[in-house]
């Protein structure tokens, strides 16, 4: 879909970051995939599957808040293979709803060490809101789009 690509250039323009993408939730057994992404240095995004809690689209789309990892050394990064498929250093992940259920994550991230301001973290949950708007008025499924 050209309008959800453009969305996320201008995103990865505005912050700027590297790297952009969504996670959506299977509903049936709860899993999240990296569906679209732009800003990817290889295709391994493809093969990850998180489970529930897991993770930080799990995560996310669990709590349904904002997750932020400003330093590495913050975490475990084996627990966030997105992270170390596409040698993020820092970003920002925030829930993306369709009718009031966390629908999927959006996240930016940064290849180096990032400290992140409330603007940026405004940025990426304005453009959640705009992939939400999208959700609302045509239907938008992760088996049917490519970026």
């Amino acid at each position: 879909m050209k309008h959800v690509k453009s969305i996320f250039r201008k995103l990865a323009e505005e912050m700027p970051c590297d790297f952009v993408g969504v996670a959506t939730c299977n509903s049936p057994d709860r899993q999240s995939k990296w569906t679209f992404v732009v800003g990817n240095r290889n295709d391994k995004y493809k093969r990850i599957t998180v489970r529930y809690g897991r993770g930080i689209a799990g995560n996310v789309i669990k709590t349904g808040v904002p997750f932020v990892i400003q330093s590495l050394d913050q975490v475990d990064v084996t627990d966030f293979p997105i992270m170390l498929a596409e040698k993020l250093a820092s970003c920002i992940a925030v829930p993306i709803f369709k009718n009031e259920k966390v629908w999927g994550v959006l996240l930016a991230g940064h290849r180096d060490m990032v400290r992140y301001e409330k603007s940026s973290i405004q940025t990426v949950k304005a453009t959640a809101e705009q992939i939400q708007q999208l959700l609302t008025t045509m239907e938008f499924t992760p088996e049917n789009e490519v970026i």
